[in-house]
């Protein structure tokens, strides 16, 4: 099961995505080992989850496109369908697509996988707390979206990073009951 860390502080330039970043791939380096013809060896997985909307914990690892999009991935994906109601296949299918490979052949990477944000995260948390208060919630609860986003792929990663920004007030109680622990920088 992952160990769940979170970078968070009300306010903004303390060093969240410095913080998670540096800690994403120092986490990904100890987990890497070379055997004797210098090949890499694989011992555990690392996730790095954005949920800023300026998408900057991208930036850092060079995933961004060009048009500024990380390829249409984006963790608000993972929540718009979790709120909708996607369980079981379709959940996790959502997950595995949304996530990308850090891994570049300059900057090897080989574990460390992040799960970008982008603007459109803005909206979809509009639309979360919108959900919660609402008739249409059926069962949705805005608290515990993340551990039900993430909970297919808890036992893949041996360690997740959420880069949080700097107002955090639609999924503070979503990131706090998630984490097991939370770093301020």
């Amino acid at each position: 099961m992952a160990k769940v860390i979170a970078v968070a502080n009300n306010k903004g330039g303390v060093g969240k995505t410095t913080t998670s970043s540096a800690l994403l791939y120092g986490l990904s380096r100890s987990l890497r080992s070379y055997d004797e013809a210098g090949k890499v060896k694989v011992d555990g997985y690392v996730l790095g989850i954005d949920l800023d909307p300026q998408g900057n914990l991208g930036d850092v690892f060079g995933l961004r496109h060009a048009d500024r999009s990380f390829g249409g991935a984006c963790i608000s994906n993972v929540l718009e369908a979790v709120a909708t109601g996607a369980s079981g296949d379709e959940l996790i299918d959502t997950v595995k697509e949304n996530i990308i490979s850090a891994h570049r052949a300059d900057a090897p990477r080989e574990n460390l996988f992040i799960l970008p944000a982008s603007r459109e995260l803005e909206y979809v948390s509009d639309e979360l707390v919108m959900r919660q208060v609402s008739r249409r919630s059926n069962g949705f609860d805005l608290s515990t979206v993340l551990t039900d986003a993430l909970a297919p792929v808890l036992e893949r990663f041996e360690y997740i990073v959420i880069d949080c920004p700097p107002k955090l007030d639609t999924l503070k109680s979503a990131v706090y009951n998630f984490a097991d622990w939370v770093i301020v920088p």
